[in-house]
């Protein structure tokens, strides 16, 4: 769409400069479809934004995703990893518990 006004405008100046006709009227057309193409280059440039971040995630998905398949299970408990998992503990007044891990998780 935003090379169809590029067009368009291109057509238009050209337009103006073999043809007499009111520079009132070409100037607002001209505006109006340089507003219009300004527009469309913001949700252009938005879109590749997105695209660009999307992209990143993946990249660090797949990365996450490769890691933790090249990990081993843990065939015991381990104090030490459990330890730099966990934030803390929080009893509860009616006896039960909450572990609260690094992060917030």
């Amino acid at each position: 769409m935003m090379n169809t006004t590029k067009e368009e405008i291109e057509e238009l100046i050209g337009e103006n400069s073999t043809n007499s006709q009111d520079q009132l009227e070409y100037v607002r057309k001209y505006e109006k479809l340089v507003d219009t193409f300004n527009v469309e280059k913001e949700k252009y440039e938005n879109l590749s934004t997105q695209i660009e971040d999307k992209k990143s995630r993946k990249l660090k998905y797949d990365f996450f995703i490769e890691k933790l398949d090249s990990l081993t299970p843990l065939d015991k408990f381990d104090p030490i990893l459990w330890n730099l998992m966990l934030d803390k503990m929080v009893v509860n007044s009616n006896g039960g518990f909450e572990f609260i891990y690094s992060k917030g998780i």
